[in-house]
């Protein structure tokens, strides 16, 4: 069975990162360059044609994951190769992501990324998420990100 889970990726804008901590926040070896951008890699699933609420910074983990939800459906192992493409764009939020994923999936990831509200949700908590773990120290009470 082919496989039903797979890894892409999206660059997320500095600003929006440091809209979701606070202007205040201090992220360790972020570019003071405003064009920077932090790559956050998500899993899709391909059958319900929604991306997964895992997010992950390491491409290794994120595909160790794709590929334990992928065996335990019975699919294909998948292997991920980044293709980078500055046309590979989706909207969320009124924001423009550049995206790389396999060649094989752009199509899909251009037509359902965000039609479904469920996966909208998931990789806006995704780059929530990272965003705060982009912080050195533990956050305060009132900048902690509860989903």
């Amino acid at each position: 069975m082919p496989n039903r889970f797979f890894v892409y990726s999206i660059f997320v804008p500095k600003n929006i990162i440091i809209n979701h901590i606070g202007s205040n926040a201090s992220i360790p070896n972020f570019s003071d360059d405003s064009n920077a951008t932090t790559e956050i890699f998500l899993i899709f699933d391909s059958i319900r044609k929604v991306s997964l609420s895992y997010a992950f910074t390491d491409n290794r983990l994120a595909l160790e994951k794709c590929n334990s939800e992928n065996k335990g459906v019975g699919a294909d192992y998948f292997e991920y190769e980044s293709n980078i493409n500055p046309e590979n764009t989706i909207n969320l939020n009124d924001n423009d992501y550049n995206f790389s994923c396999n060649i094989e999936h752009v199509k899909i990831l251009k037509d359902e990324l965000t039609k479904s509200s469920e996966s909208r949700d998931n990789i806006t908590d995704g780059i929530k998420k990272i965003a705060f773990e982009l912080i050195p120290s533990p956050p305060s009470s009132s900048s902690t990100y509860k989903p």
